[in-house]
């Protein structure tokens, strides 16, 4: 990550000196710089249970990551899937649900969320990431529960949940 200090005026004329804005080296600064896939596999949504060391806690996620330097956003979610659930879905198989922006006052992102219906598909986990801790198939009944209790906190998985959900017309949540 690159943190940048700049001058910004908004559209009234008013300006901030060395506003904060932080972006991925990853991929030079670009947006989309990240992806998030909603895997649907037999109605169910499969997620990670991930410990996230800043806030000291863990949660259950979406699987999501960086976009690399000469790839598609469809690609990226397309591996990442694939690196951190074990389900396969090629990229002209996604479905694109639009865009999110994780914390738009300060971090220079936007992340294509996208849908990855991987029906009759057996997945055996297995944990390569760190701060992975499980995974497992849930409801959209349960998810709206996971959420209310503090289950699910991460704002990128919140988001692209309220984005398959306003999608997934005639579905009772």
């Amino acid at each position: 990550m690159r943190v940048l200090l700049a001058d910004v005026e908004d559209a009234s004329g008013r300006q901030v000196h060395d506003y904060m804005i932080v972006e991925s080296r990853r991929n030079g600064g670009r947006t989309p710089s990240g992806i998030v896939v909603v895997p649907v596999v037999d109605g169910r949504v499969a997620m990670l249970r991930v410990f996230r060391p800043p806030i000291g806690r863990a949660g259950w996620e979406l699987p999501r990551g960086f976009i690399d330097e000469t790839e598609a956003p469809s690609a990226a979610a397309s591996r990442e899937l694939a690196e951190e659930t074990g389900l396969k879905c090629s990229p002209d198989e996604l479905v694109s649900l639009g865009e999110i922006a994780p914390e738009p006052g300060v971090i220079r992102a936007l992340h294509p969320v996208f849908l990855a219906v991987c029906d009759g598909q057996v997945v055996d986990w297995i944990q390569h990431d760190f701060g992975h801790l499980a995974f497992a198939m849930f409801s959209r009944t349960e998810i709206m529960s996971m959420i209310r209790h503090g289950e699910i906190v991460d704002s990128n998985t919140v988001s692209a949940l309220f984005l398959w959900r306003s999608h997934d017309k005639g579905q009772e949540w």
